[in-house]
């Protein structure tokens, strides 16, 4: 029986005590001042001195826990209802403005996003429940909570009564107001609305409740999630204990840890962002997990998401956390992402919510599958398959489920910050614990920003969806298929009037019939906003009339394909339906100064896509002063680069930044320029064979393994025909990338690195390719790195608008767009020779440009490189390197 309930309600809408950190399990009540990194001098007193209070207390909103406890049915539920972002707000705000019109409301005082909170004391637990109703309606006599829920297509297919999660979200709001009053009211209303996106309609569903109704409401729903959680709840009490006497799991620590570990700490503490550059061979992984899960038994976060972009990485993290059970005797759960195509068990209903066998029950199926996963401490895409092959559930969606029960999560970056597959239901719960997110590789999350919140369309995709017609067993002749055949060819015809301006380029009257083109897109003329350049057209201005056609476009296929929904190539039609509605969000809520609308001509197709130039800001928006955050890479520098790309809040509140040297001895690595030879693209064919030279020279002082980078596809085959035509040194093999290489080309590459001593092997990869990033090649395998050229991006329309842009908003556009590209590059080739302390080898670099500004300042202070003077001062060097590291 709960015995106790207290309640604090906030009938301002005031700020939630911003001190009381912690959620699913977490200390609660701590002096967060007393855990200060400055104080851990080793890694084995990152510990927090605070105990933890009994009862333990777990924060969690009223959403979820209605979602948690009263969800039913399959995955399916109704395509209407639960829209969100910009869309959902312009409903509800739609929604209050015809309350306020109503005479009935007129004597009301309107309390919009108003704050609750309750606590209620099991045996061994307390449920902090939090929440912000939409509206609360005062009235002379009593009160009326509003909740509002958003819809597309006809009301008919609502339920009647609502979504059960839904009624339930609105009645906990009630029974928090009610506790508030110490249920002295007789009875409670309650009104659940759905709102129409498209069109001036509603569902209104009133609810009237007695006090006792109400109060059992919500004991009965507390106690059920309670015992849901409560094997959970001594999970994390061992979980927590196991942390903090837990110790660092390796004898020694390498140089540049404790500093590192100290400042994520303090980070996870301060709910901060930190820039961290940390070299190779200093032990990123675990000096970021270690202290993360120290915060985590501290209570400072509610999990840990270790955010990367290669599969690689992600090993790296799961293998860090098994030492940590091993070594340190940690308790600890995690789970591994899985992407949605690769963990399926059903392909041939992919997704079809409502006749997949592994949809239809997952709500009922979902309890006991949990409680198998929660004796796991490694949640791994074997162990969820065969979970929900066992209980018939969505195995996605059950790691997903399962997630909310683990420690660690090891995910994507899109897991974080990609508006298509950002994990809301663990980052934009403003009532919960902050998550502690590590991302790693930073390095690659500023060009795969720019891509998360860009859009395209093709015109082929809109010409599958026309053959619909052509199918006679799906003309029905319904007022949906005239709608929608109506809307598509309207949309078809603006990518018409583009390729006619492609077709049309080179025609001297082509500037009068731009501003044409640019009305079918936008509401206002253009005269001077728009760039041609070959088969690429640029616009930079919103094309706001292009986004009514979307959105009439949008509506009817809803509807079509809620009629037509078992069709023979239904999923086909499908990806063109969500490469519209991405592309309409991005429209109607993130297009802005940073973005231009492009369209380019490649063969016989035609892609219209809204290109974002700068993607800090929607980053930003993903974690500031929601969760801390750790951006750490080797090769994150120039830190000032990464800062205005990933982090938009620099001018008012600096982040935090930590640059550790490297652990590995500076004799161990020999870095050489060749700056006499010029790689422009319009040099190259006249300095090809004194570059072949140059690699055969340096790679003749020792019988090893060497990696050459080549600025493309097209250089490297040059080279292979140079080299065939010229011969190649004795007891020297020679192995080449080839476009479209396949895992098993890759491996089959790299394999040869293994043997060594006995030949000498040089393999040739293009820069900025596969074997430039995430490959580990230790000792004698790797001997030596050769980056020829700059490694500057390859010029284009959109690179030079990116350019631009960058020069009027972050001040040096050929820096950002070209050189700080470039470099990372070559930074990250020549990171693939030294992995360890053992390592010995060297880094050449050729290019003439290496010697001119802005190019040569580059180098850090640490790493000058000698520049040769000749090509004898470069036998001469390896020579004396070789024999000084003589084993």
């Amino acid at each position: 029986m709960l015995s106790m309930i207290k309640a604090n309600f906030q009938a301002n809408n005031s700020a939630r005590d911003k001190s009381s950190v912690g959620g699913f399990g977490s200390t609660q009540n701590q002096d967060l001042t007393e855990v200060n990194p400055s104080d851990h001098k080793t890694s084995d007193e990152l510990k927090s001195e605070a105990e933890k209070p009994t009862p333990q207390t777990i924060q969690i909103s009223a959403r979820r826990l209605a979602e948690l406890v009263h969800r039913e049915g399959g995955l399916a539920g109704t395509d209407y209802a639960a829209i969100e972002g910009v869309e959902g707000i312009r409903a509800q705000q739609k929604a209050v403005r015809a309350l306020r019109a109503e005479t009935a409301y007129a004597a009301a005082e309107f309390y919009e996003e108003y704050s609750l909170n309750c606590t209620i004391f099991g045996k061994e637990a307390a449920l902090e429940i939090r929440g912000r109703a939409d509206l609360l309606l005062k009235f002379p006599d009593y009160w009326q909570v509003v909740e509002f829920k958003s819809f597309r297509g006809p009301k008919l297919k609502l339920a009647r009564e609502g979504r059960a999660e839904h009624r339930a979200q609105a009645l906990l709001y009630t029974a928090m107001l009610a506790q508030a009053e110490n249920f002295s009211r007789p009875s409670y209303e309650t009104l659940l609305i759905y709102v129409s996106v498209d069109e001036d309609d509603y569902l209104l569903i009133r609810f009237t409740n007695t006090a006792a109704e109400l109060r059992d409401f919500l004991e009965s729903t507390a106690r059920s999630y309670l015992n849901q959680v409560a094997n959970v709840i001594r999970w994390q009490e061992r979980r927590d204990a196991s942390l903090k006497a837990a110790r660092f799991p390796y004898a020694q620590l390498r140089s540049g840890q404790t500093e590192l570990m100290r400042e994520v700490l303090a980070c996870m503490r301060d709910k901060r962002t930190l820039f961290v550059e940390a070299p190779t061979g200093i032990g990123k992984t675990m000096a970021t997990l270690y202290p993360s899960l120290k915060a985590l038994a501290a209570g400072y976060i509610k999990r840990v998401f270790y955010a990367t972009a290669m599969i690689s990485t992600r090993d790296q993290a799961q293998t860090a956390l098994q030492h940590l059970r091993e070594n340190s005797l940690c308790l600890v759960r995690s789970i591994y992402l899985t992407a949605k195509e690769k963990i399926c068990l059903q392909p041939n209903y992919y997704c079809e919510q409502r006749i997949c066998p592994f949809a239809v029950n997952y709500y009922k199926n979902l309890p006991d599958a949990l409680a198998e996963l929660l004796n796991y401490e490694n949640l791994d895409q074997t162990v969820i398959q065969a979970v929900a092959d066992k209980h018939q559930l969505c195995p996605f969606e059950l790691s997903l489920d399962a997630a909310l029960y683990c420690d660690v999560i090891i995910g994507d970056y899109n897991h974080v910050f990609d508006p298509r597959i950002r994990l809301k239901r663990f980052f934009d719960d403003e009532e919960e614990a902050p998550i502690g997110i590590l991302v790693d590789e930073a390095h690659n999350l500023a060009a795969r920003g720019r891509q998360m919140f860009s859009a395209t369309l093709t015109l082929s995709g809109l010409l599958k969806l026309r053959t619909l017609w052509q199918k006679e067993e799906y003309l029905p002749f319904t007022q949906a298929y005239q709608a929608l055949k109506a809307s598509l060819e309207a949309f078809i015809a603006i990518f018409e009037s583009i390729e006619r301006i492609f077709s049309q380029a080179e025609e001297p009257d082509i500037k009068t019939k731009l501003p044409r083109l640019g009305n079918s897109l936008c509401q206002s003329s253009l005269t001077e906003d728009w760039v041609l350049a070959g088969d690429f057209l640029a616009l930079r201005k919103k094309p706001d009339r292009l986004e009514a056609s979307l959105a009439r476009l949008i509506r009817d296929l809803r509807q079509f394909f809620d009629e037509q929904w078992d069709f023979p190539g239904r999923q086909e039609f499908l990806q063109t339906f969500f490469d519209l509605l991405h592309f309409q969000r991005i429209l109607s809520e993130y297009y802005n100064q940073a973005y231009i609308t492009g369209a380019r001509r490649l063969g016989d197709d035609c892609y219209l896509s809204l290109l974002c130039l700068d993607a800090a800001a929607f980053l930003s928006r993903s974690y500031y002063d929601k969760h801390p955050l750790v951006f750490f890479s080797a090769t994150l520098n120039p830190q000032v680069y990464y800062e205005k790309l990933l982090y938009s809040k620099a001018t008012v509140d600096p982040p935090e930044r930590l640059r550790l040297p490297s652990p590995f001895p500076r004799e161990n690595q020999l870095l050489l320029v060749e700056s006499s030879l010029s790689l422009r693209y319009q040099d190259r064919a006249a300095s090809l064979n004194a570059v072949r030279e140059t690699i055969f020279r340096a790679c003749a002082e020792k019988t090893g393994n060497y990696l050459i980078f080549l600025p493309s596809h097209a250089y490297l085959k040059q080279l292979v025909k140079n080299i065939q035509a010229y011969g190649r040194p004795e007891k020297t093999r020679i192995i080449a990338q080839r476009p479209g290489f396949n895992s098993q080309a890759k491996t089959a590459f790299l394999d040869s690195f293994k043997s060594y001593g006995e030949e000498t092997l040089i393999g040739l990869a293009v820069l900025g390719g596969m074997f430039s990033e995430g490959i580990d090649l230790q000792g004698e395998q790797l001997s030596g790195v050769i980056c020829v050229g700059v490694g500057l991006p390859g010029i284009s329309p959109e690179r030079q608008l990116l350019a631009e842009y960058s020069d009027s908003s972050l001040g040096s556009g050929f820096l950002f767009a070209y050189v700080f590209p470039a470099f990372q590059r070559i930074r990250q080739a020549a990171g693939r020779l030294i992995r360890s302390e053992t390592d010995k080898g060297f880094v050449l670099l050729i290019d003439k440009r290496w010697g001119q500004e802005p190019y040569r300042g580059l180098f850090s202070a640490e790493k000058r490189p000698h520049f040769l003077e000749g090509p004898e001062d470069l036998t001469l060097c390896l020579q004396d390197f070789w024999q000084q590291n003589e084993n």
